[in-house]
């Protein structure tokens, strides 16, 4: 409460809030009210003040010390104590202030640092002890035992002229008067105990400003603070135990606790048994170590670099563990907690030592970063922060598909394709591709991949002989953490189609044993209406078709030039003469055959011949000029009296014959056999000897496959030598078909070329 420990003059000391020149006005750490001050001997026995106690008043407010009540007070003395210096008596006011008195009865002063006022204690008699101690104390006024208006209310045990100690606050300090005896000091110190070994080492600083709380021998506490170095010494004048408790300050721990120079168990308070006789020097030093923070937070590393980049996102609820190092060099476990919602997490630590922070190692992540941070624990220096970055894995997957249409997407029918190669490739530090993983498709046509870490991927199906690509054949990606891939490769097997061409010669439009092969015959592929592929037989009448990708196909065959006049190639087979077919995903036709036939043109029925003889309107046909040279014979006596048809009159007259059915007839349609058989005749004439040689095909004739020569010769054979009753009918519908063959169409002329002749094409 006093200014000072040690003073030249015993009118220098003032109440003005705490010893030492470094404590503050309030660190006296009196409440804020009124207070009664008085002056004794160190044992507090013998008082020393010397006026009343009402005339020693004062008043703190905001801790500090704002007025000198008793300033301008009267007192009134009480008689026969003594206590008014012999002036007054009972109920005669006497003034606090008397004239004449050393200095002035309490002088004033101001501490100008704090804006707070000082107080002389004068007057106060010399202390009897012999080391000049004075003790100072202070009351609150509602707590003084006794009447204030005199100046000793006396001793008793636990009571000081009306001071109780309980209640009061006391100073010691010295003034010089004659030869001192010797007083004890103890000297408390405080310290950052900054690598918290309980030891104070070298370049550890002291802490100043920090609050102890010293309670003497008598039960008076006082509260000191700490120098600029960290320590304070104060007097012990009164043998005794003097307990010094240091302050409690939030975020620090005791660490250390040092008595004159030997280190106990860590402890705030302190017992000192002082002796002036056994040493007069005492020493007390509280380590303290300033607890620190331990923080970082847990990043999810979206591309797997280890470092923070803009966006990537914390991870709340990981598990990060703290272990301190044991004696053995072996860690143990320290403390534990899970990073916030904001993904971050925080160890308060209040000791030294060699520590470890760790993040917990969770299945479907790989670290990107260190996975532990090792640091020495330091009093009030935070540690980190310590960031964790992980990367979790993801998938990269998808199917390889049959693209049966090969529209590049999934359908009905689209199977997956088992066994196919898929490689997932990752790009090094130069940009070139790496193969990272390999896998085949399972039964399913699914493939898979695990990725634990970023970079640029490409993931892409093998290439397979005879299959296209109708999707993207590979894919290329950044890997982001977490966030799985999925591609889907089509595929279309390209087809293919075959054939064989024969000479259909019985035109069944079947390939029989002894029908030969044609080479060198025309065959156009087009695709979706336009030309696509152009092939030749081979020697072996086939023609193929390769590689073909999905689309609308028609096959077609182009027919040669014909080999005469009289003479076109027509199909067989198929019907209509063209394949078309949708092409699907491993499509092979090897049965895209095709029957041709070369068939004759020629040949004009018998009515023609009856109204081109001349005799009727239409004109006469020129070949009726040959019949002189090329007669026919017939079974009937003609004009002339022979068996011979050899002009155009006797030409007619069969002809008309043939229209009064039965009257020339002496079968069955005998006279329509005769007329039908001479415009066989007559068509030979006309048409040469390529009509003769012509093969009649007509499958439910059982003339099928004679030449129109022996069918004719068979007819004349037939005329001459059946008899009347002959049923010429299934013969002359024979005829019939011959003659009428140059009005079929293109296809289905019953007269044909018996062998494929040459392939011929402009």
């Amino acid at each position: 409460m006093v200014n000072a420990n040690h003073y030249a003059d015993k009118r220098d000391v003032y109440l003005n809030g705490g010893p030492g020149a470094h404590a503050p006005p309030w660190a006296a750490g009196l409440p804020d009210g009124n207070y009664y001050f008085q002056v004794t001997d160190p044992s507090g026995k013998k008082l020393l003040s010397m006026d009343p106690v009402y005339c020693r008043e004062f008043r703190v407010e905001d801790g500090v010390f704002a007025e000198f009540v008793s300033i301008g007070r009267d007192y009134i003395p009480i008689k026969g104590n003594g206590n008014g210096n012999g002036k007054g008596g009972n109920g005669d006011p006497v003034p606090c202030h008397i004239p004449g008195w050393e200095h002035g009865q309490h002088d004033l002063g101001w501490n100008l640092w704090a804006n707070s006022l000082t107080i002389q204690l004068m007057p106060y008699k010399d202390t009897p002890n012999k080391g000049g101690v004075y003790k100072v104390w202070a009351t609150p006024t509602g707590f003084f035992v006794g009447d204030p208006n005199d100046v000793d209310a006396g001793y008793s045990p636990g009571n000081f002229h009306g001071f109780i100690p309980a209640h009061s606050k006391t100073d010691n300090f010295k003034a010089k008067r004659g030869p001192p005896k010797p007083t004890p000091e103890i000297e408390i110190c405080k310290f950052e105990d900054v690598n918290g070994n309980g030891e104070w080492d070298v370049g550890e600083p002291g802490v100043s400003g920090w609050a102890m709380y010293v309670t003497d021998p008598l039960d008076v506490t006082n509260t000191y603070y700490t120098g600029e170095d960290g320590c304070i010494v104060i007097d012990a004048s009164v043998d005794g135990i003097y307990t010094i408790e240091e302050e409690t300050q939030s975020g620090w721990s005791i660490s250390a606790t040092i008595v004159d120079g030997m280190p106990i168990s860590p402890t705030t308070t302190v017992d000192v048994d002082v002796n002036y006789r056994m040493s007069l020097r005492y020493s007390v030093a509280f380590g303290n170590f300033h607890e620190f923070r331990v923080s970082g937070c847990k990043y999810n590393d979206l591309n797997g670099d280890g470092n923070f980049d803009g966006g990537e996102p914390t991870i709340p609820g990981w598990t990060v563990t703290l272990y301190k190092k044991n004696p053995s060099d072996g860690w143990d476990w320290y403390a534990e907690t899970t990073t916030g919602d904001d993904g971050c997490y925080e160890f308060i630590v209040a000791e030294g030592g060699e520590f470890k922070v760790a993040e917990e190692d969770r299945s479907g992540w790989v670290h990107t970063s260190q996975t532990s941070f090792t640091f020495t624990g330091t009093s009030g220096v935070d540690q980190g922060p310590f960031d964790f970055y992980n990367f979790q894995c993801f998938k990269v997957s998808g199917y390889k598909y049959e693209d049966m249409n090969g529209d590049g997407d999934w359908d009905e029918g689209d199977d997956g394709i088992e066994g196919w190669i898929v490689t997932l490739y990752k790009k090094d530090g130069l940009g070139a591709w790496q193969v990272y993983a390999t896998t085949t498709t399972d039964s399913n046509g699914k493939y898979e991949f695990c990725v634990c870490e970023g970079g640029e991927f490409k993931v892409a199906e093998e290439d397979r002989s005879g299959w296209v690509h109708t999707s993207p054949s590979y894919f290329e990606f950044t890997a982001v953490s977490g966030v799985s891939r999925t591609f889907d490769f089509f595929n279309f097997e390209l087809g293919e189609v075959c054939g064989k061409k024969w000479y259909d010669s019985d035109r069944d439009g079947t390939k029989d044993g002894d029908e030969d092969y044609i080479e060198g015959f025309k065959v156009e592929l087009w695709k979706d209406g336009s030309l696509f592929a152009t092939d030749y037989t081979d020697s072996t009448g086939e023609f193929c078709f390769y590689e073909l990708g999905p689309g609308s196909y028609e096959i077609k065959e182009i027919m040669p030039l014909a080999p005469g006049d009289y003479w076109v190639w027509a199909s067989t087979y198929p019907a209509g003469g063209t394949w078309t077919f949708e092409l699907t995903s491993g499509f092979f036709k090897c049965d895209a055959n095709f029957g041709n036939i070369v068939e004759y043109t020629g040949g004009l029925t018998w009515g023609y011949w009856k109204t081109h003889t001349g005799f009727d309107s239409p004109p006469r046909d020129p070949a009726y000029d040959l019949l002189p040279d090329y007669q026919m014979s017939v079974d009937v006596e003609t004009s002339d009296g022979d068996y011979l048809v050899e002009t155009d009159e006797e030409a007619k007259w069969i002809f008309d014959g043939a229209g009064d059915y039965p009257a020339n007839c002496a079968g069955t349609c005998r006279s329509l056999f005769r007329a039908q058989l001479l415009a066989l005749h007559m068509n030979w004439l006309k048409f040469g000897d390529d009509f003769f040689g012509a093969t009649y095909i007509y499958q439910s004739d059982s003339y099928s496959g004679w030449t129109v020569e022996e069918i004719y010769d068979e007819a004349i054979w037939k005329l001459i030598n059946e008899d009347s009753d002959y049923d010429f009918t299934s013969f002359q519908e024979t005829l019939d078909r011959i003659n009428n063959n140059g009005h079929y169409d293109p296809g289905s002329h019953v007269l044909v070329m018996p062998e494929a002749p040459p392939i011929v094409y402009p």
